[in-house]
């Protein structure tokens, strides 16, 4: 009687809260509608069999939570499925999808393909077949705009609930691919987390499917959030600090008839009965026997995957290594279908330009930060050494005059790294070009000197790792829209110990015009090395000259022709024309060029560090006379073993990338010593 009046009750006040939340409403999340495919046309054939279709549908909401159809014939034919949460009632599924029958012409009129997410279903239509294929073409997400106040807490809560609902929401089970989970994260809170997937998905597909989902929510973040949702055709993937689902209540058992007589069994077994048994016998050893085969199944592909997967990362860098920045790295690496998402599949619409490192390419993350993508072509000259160099750099290295890494992605086919997006592109594509230098006046490119002067002081004296840049040129200085500067690839860096002063490399590589004497003919790397090059830098924004211009028939380089115009006393016969008489101040451009020019000594020591230059650059104190820019010293002597810098030819290209893809291609030296390394060369190890 006790156990009845239960269950009754139990009934009950499930039916008073489905009633509860039909009288709620519905809850529209989002659309995605097709733009790749034409539109179909009012009255025609296939408006005729999408409403055909939906009536097709929601005909069977009231007794189905999922269900598949397909009306018309070639070219005609529209595929369609809805799908409800498995914990909503059918009353629920049936207003919903009636809803977004509705709902979906509107958002989409006339579209071929669309697609409506609501938080209790979800409805989508196609012209070509759309069942048991896996697709994470297009995502939708909602998440609270309040943050977790204690994440570092919360987040290993929510990472292994997250892993044990998906693999539960994977297994195939008489509610389709769905589950749910709760767990306490602190001592008066708790995570409640779904997972589903389309029922028509290999538990394979779903799984893939939902872990995509969680590599989105915990990449993108959304400031901590204490709810976030990923919605995907084929799978949803929430979690959430109050609990936003039903739990599903099992079936009653049938009720037992008071009418049916008692059967008393005869001590003796007849031969019909011991068959009987017999058969459940064999029935439960056989089933036992499935079980097994089925346990040792799973653990051999497990073992299987587990060996290709070790063996797949023998193939792929061991960030490991690098100790206290493991995590940091690791928190940034991103799938490759995110990145595949974010920028259509490297669509040649999306497309930024082309460099040295390979293609670039605009995307847009899951929480709307724009990103521009390097893709490592398979003929790049720069390697994976290369790679990680930048990944271990750029994550560690944080400052505004620094472009930001917001994550990468290596796979035994792929190289990704995925940069802060920057509008305005790289310097030299503005400064070089006599259609658009004109946007630069004096007080923007002095800004642009005082910026990379900042970030060579950080990264030479204020950042916890010392570094060496070795790369620094136009092309690899990122202009934000307020044209704040900003230094990009880090493939050739190199870390320097506090107190190193210098290293040795055997093997040159860089950009002509910009290296420093020393590095060339002997192969040392210090500080002085940047700021040699920054020196030139600075003449070249001075100017709106390259390095490499020829000025006459006596092939005068730009040091050659600043060295002269200061020597005679007419240091703005250098300025660039484009700037105007009157739109600058004289005293801040000699400056500048005095300060370019002590940069340029043949003397490694008489060179000034970042630091004073970033001092010099903000007062007006005394500065020291320079001597003589150092190639013109090194023409006069010749170049130990590479002979005189006019053997040299600059091999730059136009770079279109906005993510400090270098424009010009790394010039690297063959000539080796006994002590010489193995590849690029770097102390990080």
């Amino acid at each position: 009687m006790g156990k009845t009046l239960f269950i009754s009750f139990a009934s009950l006040m499930v039916s008073l809260w489905q009633l509860i939340r039909v009288a709620t409403g519905i809850n529209f999340s989002d659309e995605a509608c097709s733009v790749s495919v034409a539109n179909y046309t009012i009255n025609s054939v296939y408006q005729k069999n999408l409403n055909l279709l939906f009536s097709d549908l929601s005909s069977k909401t009231s007794t189905q939570k999922f269900y598949n159809s397909t009306i018309g014939d070639d070219p005609d034919k529209v595929y369609g499925l809805y799908q409800c949460r498995e914990d909503v009632s059918l009353e629920i599924c049936r207003q919903c999808i009636k809803e977004a029958t509705q709902k979906i012409v509107q958002v989409c009129p006339l579209k071929k393909e669309a697609i409506v997410w609501y938080l209790e279903c979800m409805l989508r239509y196609s012209k070509s077949s759309i069942f048991s294929l896996l697709d994470m073409s297009v995502h939708d997400y909602k998440h609270s705009s309040i943050g977790v106040s204690n994440y570092s807490q919360f987040s290993p809560v929510l990472a292994s609930e997250m892993d044990k609902v998906i693999d539960q929401a994977a297994l195939s089970t008489s509610s389709g691919h769905f589950a749910t989970r709760r767990a306490r994260w602190s001592s008066y809170e708790t995570v409640y987390c779904l997972a589903q997937c389309t029922p028509d998905l290999s538990g394979r597909d779903c799984n893939n499917c939902l872990h995509i989902a969680l590599r989105i929510m915990f990449i993108a973040n959304f400031n901590n959030s204490v709810a976030i949702g990923i919605f995907f055709p084929s799978c949803q993937l929430r979690y959430g600090r109050v609990q936003f689902y039903d739990d599903l209540v099992p079936k009653p058992p049938a009720p037992t008839s008071s009418s049916s007589p008692i059967t008393m069994t005869n001590p003796g077994k007849s031969k019909a009965d011991r068959s009987h048994i017999l058969n459940i016998s064999l029935g439960v050893l056989v089933a036992i026997l499935i079980v097994l085969v089925a346990l040792l199944i799973y653990f051999l592909c497990t073992k299987r995957r587990i060996t290709n997967d070790s063996r797949r990362e023998n193939h792929i860098m061991n960030f490991k290594n690098v100790g206290e920045s493991f995590m940091s790295v690791e928190s940034l690496r991103i799938d490759v279908a995110i990145l595949e998402i974010a920028t259509n599949n490297f669509s040649e619409d999306n497309k930024l330009g082309q460099g040295a490192f390979g293609g670039v390419y605009k995307g847009t993350l899951p929480n709307g930060v724009e990103i521009a993508v390097k893709r490592l072509s398979k003929d790049s000259t720069q390697g994976a050494e290369q790679f990680q160099n930048e990944v271990m750099f750029v994550a560690k290295l944080q400052h505004r005059n620094l472009v930001r890494l917001l994550g990468y992605c290596q796979t035994p086919d792929e190289m990704l790294l995925g940069y802060e997006y920057i509008p305005n592109k790289s310097l030299d594509l503005i400064l070089f070009d006599p259609e658009t230098r004109g946007l630069l006046d004096w007080s923007i490119r002095y800004k642009i000197i005082h910026g990379i002067a900042r970030g060579l002081q950080y990264l030479h004296e204020d950042s916890r790792l010392k570094i060496v840049h070795r790369d620094l040129k136009a092309s690899n200085i990122l202009l934000e829209a307020d044209m704040n500067p900003k230094i990009s690839d880090f493939g050739l860096a190199r870390k320097f110990s506090v107190n190193q002063k210098q290293d040795q490399t055997s093997r040159l590589a860089g950009t002509l015009g910009y290296m420093a004497p020393e590095y060339i003919e002997y192969g040392e790397i210090s500080t002085k090395s940047d700021v040699y090059s920054f020196g030139v830098l600075v003449l070249e924004i001075i100017s709106g000259k390259k390095i490499s211009d020829r000025q006459s028939e006596l092939a005068e380089n730009l040091l050659t022709l600043a060295w002269m115009h200061w020597s005679e006393g007419l240091p703005l016969e250098l300025v660039d024309t484009s700037l105007g008489g009157d739109s600058y101040s004289s005293n801040e451009i000699i400056r500048c060029l005095h300060l370019a020019l002590l940069c340029v000594q043949g003397d490694v020591e008489d060179r000034p560090s970042m630091l004073s230059i970033v001092f010099y650059l903000n007062c007006s104190s005394y500065l020291p006379t320079p001597q003589q820019p150092a190639f013109l010293i090194s023409r006069r002597k010749g170049l130990s073993g590479l002979g005189s810098t006019n053997d040299f030819t600059d091999k730059s290209t136009k770079s279109g990338s906005s993510s400090g893809t270098s424009g010009q291609h790394s010039v690297k030296s063959t000539s080796r010593s006994n002590n010489s390394f193995s590849g690029i060369e770097s102390t990080m190890y």
